[in-house]
């Protein structure tokens, strides 16, 4: 026999950790993304400040 409210327990608990997990790996992506372009600005500016002296 089959209890309905436990299937909508389940299902409900299993859609909430989904979008907990997408979620998760969306912030991962937006962290390393702000990460690359803090490197680049790092790597520019390095080579703003370098000049040969004549």
């Amino acid at each position: 026999m089959r209890n309905p409210l436990t299937i909508q327990v389940e299902s409900y608990l299993g859609a909430v950790f989904i979008v907990l997990f997408a979620l998760f790996f969306i912030g991962l992506i937006f962290v390393s993304m702000k990460n690359f372009n803090s490197d680049l600005t790092v790597l520019n500016s390095d080579q703003a400040q370098i000049r040969t002296i004549k």
